[in-house]
C-alpha cells in the first residue's frame, strides 16, 4: 500500500515537472516582454525544489531509513520544522500545487494577451480630431493602391479585396483622396479659406467654417494612411449625395467585414466636429468595426465606451 502511495506521489511529481516545463515554454513566447514574465522561471523553481526535496526523502524510505531533523535540513535545504516534512507531501498536496502552478501560469497568460492585443490595435484604433492632433512628423509605411493613392501598408489587402468584393457585386467604388501629407493638408485648409473669404466670409469666419469642413493641419485622418474619401464611378464627387449611390449603400453594409466605418456618420457633428460626410471611410479592423457599424457609433463613443472601460478594469 505503501509502494503504491509512493507511485501515485511520484506520478504528481512528474506531472508538476512536466506541466510547470510546457507552460514555462508557452509563458516564454507569450509573455516575453510583458509585465509578470520574470515569475515564470520562479514558480518553475518553486515546484522543482520542492521535488527535489522528496525525492530524498522518498529514496530514505525506500532504504528503510528515519530521517534526523538534521538529515532533513541537510538534504533538502530546509530550515523549518521537521514535522511536516517527515510526513512527506500526500497526492492532494500535489495535485493542488499542480493546479495552482497551471492557473498562475495561465493568469499570466491571459495578461500577456491581453497587453498584447491592446499594442496590436494601438495603430488601428489612434485617434485624431480636434482634441489629439496628430505629429507633424507622424510616418506610415504606405503602399499604392486603386489608381496611384497610398494607404498604410498594413491596411492595403483589406481595401483591395473591399473594392473587388464591391466590383464582383456590380458596384464600382473609386478612391478620391487617401493619404496625405502634412504640408499637403495645410494648403488644402488655406485653399479652403481663400474661397470662403471669396464668397463675403470674414477671414476669422471663413477660418472657423474651413476647420468644419476640411480638417485643420494635425487634425486629419489622412495623414495617417487609415482614412479614405471613396465615391461611386458614376458620381465621384464629395457630396452629401454621395449617400444615395450604389457605391455608399454598398459600403455602408459591407465595410465593417473588411474592417473599415463611416467615420463621421449623420447626427455626430458634436461629438467629431466634422460635418456628416457619406465618402469618408476609416479602418479600425474588424473585430472593432463591426461593433461600431451595428451600434451606429462614431469612433470617439467607442473608445470612451468600449476601450476606455478595458482600461480602467486592468
Amino acid at each position: 500500500m505503501k509502494d503504491h502511495n509512493r507511485r501515485k506521489i511520484r506520478v504528481g511529481q512528474i506531472a508538476v515537472v512536466c506541466i510547470g516545463a510546457a507552460l514555462l515554454a508557452v509563458g516564454g513566447v507569450l509573455a516575453a516582454g510583458t509585465p509578470g514574465a520574470e515569475a515564470l522561471p520562479h514558480l518553475h523553481a518553486e515546484a522543482v525544489e520542492t521535488i527535489q526535496g522528496n525525492d530524498v526523502k522518498e529514496a530514505s524510505l525506500q532504504r528503510g531509513e528515519t530521517d534526523t531533523a538534521e538529515d532533513t535540513q541537510a538534504a533538502t535545504g530546509s530550515g523549518e520544522a521537521t514535522g511536516d516534512a517527515e510526513k512527506g507531501m500526500t497526492y492532494h498536496d500535489f495535485q493542488y500545487l499542480t493546479e495552482q502552478i497551471v492557473e498562475n501560469q495561465m493568469e499570466l497568460h491571459r495578461e500577456a494577451s491581453k497587453e498584447l492585443h491592446r499594442q496590436q490595435d494601438a495603430w488601428r484604433l489612434i485617434l485624431v480630431n480636434s482634441t489629439h492632433l496628430l505629429d507633424e512628423d507622424y510616418a506610415v509605411e504606405r503602399t499604392k493602391v486603386g489608381n496611384g493613392q497610398y494607404v498604410d501598408s498594413r491596411i492595403a489587402p483589406e481595401l483591395e479585396a473591399m473594392l473587388a468584393a464591391a466590383k464582383e457585386d456590380g458596384v464600382e467604388i473609386s478612391i478620391i483622396s487617401a493619404y496625405r501629407s502634412y504640408d499637403r493638408q495645410v494648403n488644402l485648409y488655406k485653399n479652403k479659406i481663400k474661397r470662403l473669404e471669396r464668397h463675403g466670409y470674414s477671414k476669422a469666419e471663413a477660418t472657423e467654417e474651413a476647420g468644419t469642413v476640411v480638417a485643420i493641419p494635425g487634425m486629419s485622418e489622412h495623414a495617417t494612411g487609415l482614412a479614405l474619401d471613396l465615391a461611386s464611378k458614376s458620381y465621384p464627387v464629395l457630396e452629401e449625395e454621395q449617400e444615395n449611390t450604389d457605391a455608399y449603400q454598398w459600403l455602408i453594409q459591407h465595410c465593417m467585414e473588411y474592417g473599415f466605418i463611416l467615420r463621421y456618420p449623420k447626427d455626430k457633428e458634436e461629438i467629431t466636429g466634422i460635418i456628416y460626410e457619406p465618402w469618408h471611410f476609416r479602418y479600425v479592423g474588424e473585430e472593432h468595426a463591426r461593433i461600431i457599424m451595428e451600434q451606429g457609433l462614431c469612433l470617439e463613443e467607442y473608445l470612451e465606451q468600449y476601450i476606455t472601460e478595458e482600461e480602467k478594469e486592468k
